[in-house]
């Protein structure tokens, strides 16, 4: 499905690329459109561009595991719960695209692709059996020494766009944008209860089997797109830049959820302990809008008129994509969100 998607976004800025320099003098717009913002003024062609993203993402609802500590007076049961968090890092990832001037007064076509991928692990150890996962049916039967969680998540998106880049005045560049854009998101979270025990204020408890929780969630989405770019210049191409876009996308969504548990059989004459193996599937669509913010410094310049031009930009940028993980089981969506340094680079010819 992916290179499907791939080819029908690419093959329109192939076409243009080289009907754009067979355009003839007749296309041209009135002389008192404003004036393109090309970084060299004659080159009309084929650009490509190449970015170094070194991110973090976050994401609500990633505590993992958490303490039980009960405190018992005569008249009073007092307990804490203290929650561990996933170790959230930053990772390097990439976005390249290829873009195709048209020949109608600096309007242009661009494709790109954004890759991430994020393999975080977290643990968590105590003298004493008093820790339980957080997985959303949590309970205090049985408690163990050490937890751990490994979340494996990628992040691929196509975004397809149609705009002009042009002056506002001699230091005022815009670029107004519209088009499609496609995401895809493949997480795997493994969470691990080890050296478990029923819990027993008043000594040892029963041993229990190591409990786990799998989950697997598989997200596309496609929809509108829009983006606004803007550069204030200050000297010799060098200046600010920034960039705001949005989408609504409408997402597919496939969610697989396996859980094993201890629980205590008291239906013998002596407790026993028994384990409960849980599946849930979910299948779903929603609609849901996505934001995206870049600012940092731009420059550029036209090395060669008519044949070479190059654009580097370094700035930090963030995404927000509102709820695109549901929760069956509750009433919160958790929302996916990239935060990170960016280091943009293109060239024309």
């Amino acid at each position: 499905m992916k290179f499907k998607y791939f080819l029908f976004f690419l093959s329109p800025i192939l076409l243009f690329g080289d009907f754009q320099k067979d355009a003839i003098l007749s296309d041209a717009p009135p002389k008192d459109a404003i004036r393109s913002a090309r970084t060299c003024h004659d080159l009309n062609g084929v650009y490509v561009t190449g970015d170094f993203l070194y991110w973090k993402v976050m994401q609500d609802e990633l505590q993992y595991a958490a303490r039980f500590i009960p405190t018992f007076t005569a008249s009073l049961t007092t307990i804490d719960i203290q929650a561990k968090e996933i170790d959230f890092e930053y990772k390097p990832g990439f976005r390249i695209g290829l873009g195709g001037d048209l020949p109608w007064n600096g309007w242009d076509l661009y494709l790109s692709w954004t890759r991430l991928s994020f393999d975080i692990s977290s643990s968590t150890t105590s003298d004493s059996a008093d820790l339980f996962l957080i997985t959303g049916d949590e309970g205090f039967s049985f408690l163990g020494r050490k937890a751990k969680i490994k979340w494996d998540f990628t992040y691929n998106s196509l975004e397809f766009d149609y705009g002009r880049r042009m002056f506002l005045d001699s230091s005022w560049v815009i670029r107004p944008s519209f088009g499609m854009k496609t995401v895809w998101f493949d997480q795997e979270s493994h969470q691990s209860l080890f050296e478990v025990e029923s819990f027993n204020p008043n000594g040892v408890g029963l041993a229990g089997a190591n409990e786990y929780w799998r989950g697997e969630f598989d997200y596309w989405g496609i929809g509108p797109f829009a983006s606004f770019y803007g550069k204030w210049n200050w000297v010799y191409g060098l200046g600010i830049a920034g960039q705001v876009s949005g989408a609504i996308l409408w997402y597919d969504i496939d969610e697989k959820v396996r859980s094993f548990e201890n629980e205590i059989d008291n239906q013998g004459p002596q407790p026993n302990v028994s384990q409960t193996l849980v599946r849930l599937n979910f299948d779903t669509h929603r609609v849901r809008p996505y934001i995206q913010a870049f600012i940092g410094l731009d420059w550029e310049r036209c090395f060669i008129p008519k044949w070479l031009s190059a654009q580097l930009a370094i700035g930090y940028e963030v995404q927000y994509f509102w709820s695109v993980v549901v929760n069956p089981l509750g009433n919160d969506d958790i929302p996916t969100s990239f935060e990170g340094l960016t280091l943009k680079a293109r060239i024309d010819f």
